[in-house]
């Protein structure tokens, strides 16, 4: 399953940086069936940043509000988690690692803003659907 996950980012990714971007068009069943799908695959193959990342490519989102939105869904995805592994005992309480984790974390929400600042949205577009290329190629790997 993963390996046919990474050919479709590839494909779809290759094809939006060659031609031209595929869309969906912004309405609650694409809406809603993207989070369906992105749940589901992320549940069956453990991850979903790069399945989160194609479909908001395809609604055509100014870079802000795909960063934003981005940003909330996995904080969301990952809060859950992190309670799920700290109650099954999966995870251990290290408070001090934790403050470490959150203060990168901050630093890298910093400077990753200035950069996509300076970005157009053009170039911004491109560097994600490389990044899509790229987990592609992870996929197929895994």
């Amino acid at each position: 399953i993963s390996r046919i996950l990474g050919v479709a980012l590839i494909c779809y990714a290759g094809y939006s940086l060659v031609k031209h971007r595929l869309w969906l068009p912004r309405q609650l069943l694409w809406l809603s069936g993207g989070g369906v799908v992105t749940g589901f695959l992320a549940g069956l193959i453990g991850t979903a940043g790069a399945i989160r990342g194609a479909f908001l490519t395809a609604w055509k989102l100014p870079k802000g509000v795909y960063l934003g939105t981005g940003a909330v869904m996995g904080l969301g995805a990952d809060a859950v988690r992190l309670v799920a592994y700290q109650q099954t005992g999966l995870l251990a309480a290290n408070y001090q690692l934790v403050i470490v984790f959150i203060m990168v974390a901050l630093a890298g929400t910093y400077v990753g803003a200035r950069l996509v600042k300076s970005a157009s949205t053009i170039l911004f577009s491109r560097i994600v659907l490389v990044g899509l290329i790229l987990a592609g190629i992870r996929f197929l790997w895994a």
